[in-house]
């Protein structure tokens, strides 16, 4: 691998405690002019004799630098010691090795300048899988799975049975024979008073279900205007609240290096290099950054696609970071909530907040993507 771009000497500066002793692969093609400084503490992993000399045979001038322990204490003395190696050598070529993307923002202040700093990551998955892998076939040899003792039970039958009831009678009683009676003028009359009286009745009752009716029509009408009036009411509220301007995913990677312009200021050029590097890597994003800074007309083109509104702006970057590691937008939601939530006030606030929701694996992948652009995000 052959990370010197240019300048007469490159420094490797390693954070041994980030990537153990694998960055020793990653940079198996050091020139021997080149320096390699190891910063280490008791937490480190030792690295092995057998290792160390397959870089340029073991003719490397090759600094082990032993660091003060706490919180963060290694990456800040790292830190310094480059600080101090640029100040002496303007034209080197600095590589820090490390999967830390919080050192990106020491990258960005450099490169902005003029001084070639990068930061190289190490690919670690390959030696936790074999780790797993071996975990896996351990616990398979050794396992027993124990066998179930749970019998099946049979249910009692149920005693609640419809024959238990009373048995009702089917017979139908037979009606009373009708008994023929004699009209007389009085009954006549008295009918007549009856039917008279059966009409008003009549008369009352349909009286009655007509205003029945009536209020019934009414309630109904006097609901059906209130619920017009909240699905209203939710129709204007929910038009107040701003749509995505997500179109689609970019092309290519240019289409991503202007579509960083809708969320992040052409003219805020450190923000700008900052999210290209997180996309691209140091390298690849430095270039296109310094291509797109010295192309005016293109400069000028991606400018006028700023969005003026900060949770548009902030929705659509997400999005890109999103679609870019090939994840979906299925938790798009909370992780917006989370970026603008008051407890999140540091990245160690982002990461708990991020594994309490999606748990550990998938809260860590979440925060592993964004970490980098954390100042970016909250800044927006």
């Amino acid at each position: 691998m052959r990370l010197s771009l240019f300048g007469t000497k490159t420094i490797y500066f390693i954070d041994s405690e980030n990537v153990n002793e694998n960055w020793i692969d990653t940079i198996s093609d050091v020139k021997r002019s080149d320096e390699i400084k190891v910063f280490y503490t008791e937490r480190s992993t030792n690295a092995s004799y057998e290792n160390i000399s397959k870089i340029a045979g073991g003719d490397i001038q090759l600094n082990w630098i032993k660091c003060f322990t706490g919180q963060n204490a290694l990456d800040f003395q790292l830190v310094t010691d480059l600080g101090y190696s640029v100040a002496k050598g303007m034209r080197d070529t600095f590589v820090i090795i490390s999967n830390d993307k919080g050192y990106d923002a020491v990258v960005n202040y450099w490169v902005i300048k003029g001084v070639n700093v990068s930061r190289v990551g190490v690919d670690m998955e390959s030696q936790r899988k074999a780790k797993r892998r071996s975990h896996t076939k351990m616990t398979d040899k050794t396992t027993v799975k124990p066998k179930s003792t749970d019998k099946t039970t049979v249910k009692p039958k149920s005693t609640d049975k419809a024959s238990l009831k009373p048995k009702t009678s089917d017979k139908t009683p037979a009606k009373p024979k009708a008994t023929r009676k004699v009209v007389t003028s009085k009954d006549t009359t008295s009918k007549s008073a009856t039917k008279t009286t059966t009409s008003m009745s009549t008369t009352k009752t349909t009286t009655s279900k007509t205003t029945t009716k009536t209020k019934s029509t009414s309630d109904q009408n006097s609901k059906t205007a209130g619920k017009q009036t909240d699905n209203k009411a939710t129709k204007n509220k929910a038009s107040t609240t701003p749509k995505s301007v997500w179109d689609k995913k970019p092309a290519n990677d240019w289409g991503y290096v202007e579509a960083v312009g809708r969320a992040i200021s052409v003219k805020n050029h450190n923000y700008y290099h900052m999210v290209l590097t997180n996309l691209f890597g140091q390298e690849k994003g430095t270039e296109y950054y310094h291509k797109l800074k010295e192309d005016k007309e293109e400069k000028d083109k991606v400018a006028k696609t700023y969005i003026s509104r900060k949770a548009l702006r902030l929705d659509y970057l997400v999005r890109l970071f999103l679609v870019y590691n090939g994840k979906d937008f299925t938790d798009l939601t909370d992780i917006i909530k989370i970026i603008n939530s008051k407890k999140n006030d540091s990245l160690n606030s982002f990461y708990k907040l991020l594994t309490e929701k999606f748990k550990e694996d998938k809260g860590r992948n979440y925060y592993n993507i964004y970490k980098g652009i954390y100042k970016v995000l909250k800044d927006i």
